[in-house]
């Protein structure tokens, strides 16, 4: 995947993710969220003067293991001792420096052991991984294959199976000090939780992807034979199908090539025009009886300002590119932008003067919330509103959820109060509904 040098590899996770191409870190949340990566420590990696980084979990030791195995080193054979200790080095993230140490120190008190010196034999570390890195527009693309990471997770496939992926597109921020970020795409298998989301790509760069066509060419390119044939695996046939694609909106709009979520042709489903408002300083569609957006007549290009440039995605066979891809996501809809807005406008008076919280009621609402005691089941305690920039979504969801609709309701407005009591129930009967369903 990258150039990595025995200064550079820092983790034996980084070692991991090469020879595994199709594991990646476990997320916190459900959505693909690539959110927790910037949680996660990060390891330099250096090539052709560009840098890149790959993550690595908290360091843990395991003294009692790691004494099992030296206890069985003279009972099994030496290939099986190799691999029990390669697969502890990866599982508690052992860094290269100390599996070198270790492995000098077992060949000097055993004679017999014939184990490799260097950390990277041992763990398997592919070479020259920096030739598969390109070059494209903004920044430079690695690209494994969906194909790789279904032979790695099938890989004891005895029957034939049929698989629906759900593929993610987002940006991640490396670093809150540099715009240096990552633009993967992920896919999951729906309905089969116990499968790790797979890494098909990944971008690196100072900004998203400049051209569309260039970074979803390898992915459209691979997938067309893979939709159309299926793959094979030990003679066992996977058939494929895409789901849907999940993206927040900017990606959205970007996946498709059309004008943004905000822009007045930006509605993804209907062809409704949206009026600028100098109350709420945003753009909104007053009208919602218009006339819903078809495959067909988008690939014909019949909505004029809603289109911006073609996009590689139109040609997956039997994708749908208005239905197939996701807009009702409640962490984008809801958490992060419908009670994410309204506590800024009744912090900074964005959504009217009458709606404008008083530096007094800000104050009491601040307090109220960072000295709540929520039940044990919710782990994440509760910020003042001076904290909303940095709220995540499961904060704004406790927000709406549970916590709104208790301490608001002797600092709101009245009609204020009741417009959130509003979004509090349509949430909750919505959830009701789906679960009936």
């Amino acid at each position: 995947m990258l150039a990595a040098s025995e200064e550079d590899l820092s983790s034996s996770e980084t070692a991991a993710e090469l020879e595994n191409p199709c594991s990646i870190p476990e997320a916190n949340d459900c959505q693909f969220s690539s959110t927790n990566l910037d949680e996660k420590s990060s390891t330099s990696f250096e090539e052709d003067g560009s840098s890149f980084h790959s993550w690595s979990e908290p360091q843990f030791h395991d003294d009692e293991h790691l004494s099992a195995i030296l206890e069985n080193l003279n009972n099994k054979p030496m290939e099986k001792f190799s691999d029990n200790l390669k697969e502890w080095a990866l599982q508690y993230n052992i860094r290269h420096k100390a599996l070198g140490k270790l492995l000098l120190l077992l060949r000097d008190h055993y004679d017999d052991v014939n184990l490799p010196i260097d950390p990277r034999t041992l763990l398997g570390s592919p070479k020259n991984t920096g030739s598969r890195c390109s070059s494209i527009s903004g920044g430079k693309y690695w690209h494994q294959g969906l194909g790789n990471c279904l032979r790695c997770t099938f890989k004891d496939l005895s029957s034939d199976i049929s698989i629906q992926l759900n593929i993610n597109i987002d940006g991640v921020p490396l670093h809150k000090s540099s715009r240096a970020q990552f633009w993967p795409i992920l896919a999951n298998i729906h309905g089969m939780e116990h499968v790790k989301p797979m890494v098909i790509g990944i971008f690196c760069g100072q900004t998203k992807p400049l051209d569309v066509t260039e970074y979803l060419s390898p992915f459209v390119n691979e997938m067309i034979p893979l939709l159309q044939n299926g793959q094979t695996i030990n003679g066992c046939k996977i058939k494929i199908n895409i789901r849907c694609f999940i993206c927040d909106s900017p990606a959205r709009a970007f996946l498709k090539g059309v004008v943004n979520f905000n822009g007045i042709h930006g509605c993804l489903k209907c062809t409704t025009e949206g009026e600028y408002s100098y109350i709420s300083r945003t753009v909104v569609f007053p009208n919602i009886h218009c006339a819903l957006r078809t495959d067909t007549e988008f690939r014909r290009k019949i909505y004029g300002k809603h289109h911006k440039e073609d996009s590689p995605i139109l040609k997956l066979p039997g994708f749908d590119i208005i239905k197939d891809i996701v807009i009702a996501d409640p962490l984008h809809l809801l958490e992060l932008g419908v009670m994410k807005r309204c506590l800024i406008g009744w912090r900074d008076g964005s959504l009217g003067f009458t709606a404008k919280l008083c530096g007094r009621e800000i104050e009491k609402l601040s307090a109220a919330l960072t000295s709540m005691k929520l039940p044990l089941e919710i782990h994440r305690s509760m910020r003042g509103i001076d904290c909303i920039a940095f709220r995540k979504g499961v904060e704004l969801r406790i927000f709406l959820n549970y916590v709104g609709v208790v301490i608001l309701k002797d600092i709101l407005d009245e009609r204020v109060y009741f417009h959130f009591l509003l979004l509090f129930a349509e949430k909750n009967s919505f959830q009701l509904n789906q679960k009936k369903i």
